[in-house]
Formats: structure tokens, C-alpha cells, sequence
């Protein structure tokens, strides 16, 4: 009986030998060498939280509500001179008043700073606006050298299955700490614009998406059904998608060539204020060359150019 067992145990010890033989075995990762989520978080800085305040006006069937909103959201800096994409939440606002009957939905921004780790505090103004990505550019004002940034530029293609990294920012309460999450791509979408669904853990609209070596492959915007019966309807009808890098480029060559402008009127802006004359408007919405118009209603000329993933505010009572 223990010659059959000393059989048994060296013919399974043979069968490990050969499959791992047959399949090959797991790569050793040296133990230096990082891993695609440590590679990502060195990019972190690249991450900014952005604090503002905006005043979210609602009306529909008669009635009027204004509430105002203080919130924390992110954005990546996408040039060294502190050019950041964010999620427009004008392009939002549009996508659901045009999705009810009789409902207007205005945005206008009443502050925004951009927060350091440090906690200090950042002027930023809006550059441009476009509401058919769905994303807006901010300017830093004054930073104080070259900010670290992604570069869109070498970045990749997307293609179904392709497993994707996402970086983001914890809130507030937790130090804003940096972290990485995952996601894939499910199909491609052509219709209004080529677009990629995504599925996963990251869906964090106006960030980049990144293949395992680090680089950008697209930046996270929405992709929303016009049809719906109500505002909770409407609200629950976006879906994060992923833009090609493509689009977004065009729209970041065009960004900058409006850095000056906006520069100038923060500038306006500041020597008026100093002076107790009243603030410039915001810049109008700009389309950038390439693009087709927005299926929505076009952009209100106050809306912000950041913040949060669109939820679906209260309706009027």
C-alpha cells in the first residue's frame, strides 16, 4: 500500500510537471519591477480636485427652483501651462432639458478654485466649452511653473475587449487620496458620434482612460437616450462612454488657441472687481473643427466648464 501511494503521489507530481511544461508557467515579475497600477498612480499629480460653487436653476410646469450647490470634482491637466479637461455640466444640463417637455435647466458658476494637496487654493477661469463631447477646458491662473500633465498626443487606439485603467481622486474626507481603478471596453457605438462603452469599476466622466503601459486611449464622457417620461427618467438615462483620442485633440488645439483670451478677460474680470465694476460674461460655447452640432439645445453662455457626473436633481414641487 505505501508503494501505491509513493506511486500515486509521484505520478501526480509528474502530471504538475507536465502541464506546467504543456501550459508554461506564470511570469515571475522581478521585484523592482512596477506594476501597471504603480505606473498609473505616478501620474497622479495629473489629477486635480476642483471646489466650486454653482447655482443650479430648474423650471417646469409653472414652477421655479433654484438651489445652490458646493461640490468637489475632478479634472486632468492635459498641458504643462495648467490647460485641464473636465466634464462639462452645461452639455448635461442641455442633454436633459431637451429630454422633457416644458423643463429648463440653467448652470452658472459662482466660483471655482483648483485645490492642491497641500490644500491650498488655485484661481482657474473656463477657456471653451464643447457640448458635443460633453467636456469643457480650464485655465490655472498664475501656476507657478510647468504642471505635470498627460499627454493625450501618445496615446493609443480603443478596440472591444481592450482592458482599460482609470486614475481618480478620492473625496475629501479621504485626503483625496489617488487610485486606480479598472475597466473594459464592451462595443463600439456610431451613432450620434463614435463613442466606446465601458464597463467596470471606472466611469469617472471628463478623466482619461489608460492601457497598462500608462498610456492615454480615450478620454470618459456620456452618451444619453433624448426619450424620457420625466426628470428621474432622464437623469437615469446617461451612460459613461469613452471619446477617442481623436476628438478630444481637436477640441485641446482649440482650447489653447483661446488660453490668451481667456487669460485677459480673467484679468478684466479682476481689475474690475477692483475697481467695483461688474464681471465679464463667461465665454460662449465653441465647437471644435471637425465635430458635428449637438443633437441638444445649445449651451447657456454662464454655464461652468467642470464638475460632477450628472445626477438627477429634485424636481420642483
Amino acid at each position: 500500500m505505501s508503494a501505491l501511494r509513493r506511486l500515486v503521489g509521484c505520478g501526480a507530481i509528474a502530471g504538475a510537471v507536465v502541464a506546467e511544461l504543456c501550459v508554461g508557467a506564470a511570469p515571475v515579475r522581478a521585484a523592482d519591477a512596477p506594476t501597471a497600477e504603480e505606473r498609473l498612480i505616478a501620474q497622479a499629480p495629473a489629477i486635480v480636485t476642483l471646489r466650486g460653487v454653482f447655482e443650479l436653476r430648474i423650471a417646469m410646469a409653472g414652477q421655479q427652483q433654484t438651489i445652490e450647490i458646493k461640490s468637489d470634482s475632478l479634472g486632468a491637466v492635459v498641458d504643462p501651462s495648467g490647460l485641464i479637461v473636465v466634464l462639462d455640466p452645461d452639455a448635461v444640463a442641455k442633454r436633459l432639458e431637451g429630454s422633457v417637455t416644458g423643463l429648463s435647466v440653467s448652470i452658472r458658476t459662482k466660483g471655482l478654485k483648483l485645490i492642491g494637496a497641500d490644500g491650498s487654493e488655485q484661481d482657474v477661469v473656463q477657456v471653451v466649452r464643447d457640448g458635443v463631447l460633453g467636456l469643457g477646458f480650464l485655465q490655472v491662473l498664475d501656476p507657478a511653473g510647468p504642471m505635470p500633465s498627460i499627454d493625450l498626443a501618445s496615446g493609443g487606439s480603443l478596440a472591444a475587449g481592450a482592458h482599460l485603467l482609470g486614475l481618480k481622486r478620492l473625496s475629501r474626507g479621504f485626503d483625496h487620496a489617488p487610485i486606480v481603478q479598472r475597466c473594459y471596453v464592451t462595443h463600439r457605438i456610431e451613432k450620434p458620434r463614435l463613442v466606446w462603452s465601458i464597463s467596470g469599476d471606472f466611469d469617472e466622466m471628463g478623466l482619461p482612460v489608460f492601457d497598462r503601459d500608462g498610456r492615454a486611449m480615450g478620454v470618459v464622457s456620456f452618451q444619453h437616450a433624448p426619450e424620457a417620461d420625466d426628470l428621474a427618467g432622464a437623469a437615469s438615462s446617461f451612460q459613461a462612454v469613452v471619446l477617442p483620442l481623436e476628438p478630444v485633440l481637436r477640441a485641446l488645439e482649440q482650447a489653447k488657441k483661446r488660453v490668451p483670451e481667456a487669460l485677459a478677460r480673467a484679468k478684466g474680470a479682476a481689475d474690475g472687481s477692483k475697481d467695483g465694476a461688474a464681471t465679464p460674461k463667461p465665454p460662449e460655447p465653441s465647437k471644435p473643427e471637425g465635430t458635428s452640432p449637438a443633437p441638444a439645445a445649445p449651451n447657456l453662455p454662464d454655464a461652468p466648464g467642470t464638475p460632477d457626473a450628472p445626477k438627477a436633481p429634485d424636481a420642483p414641487k
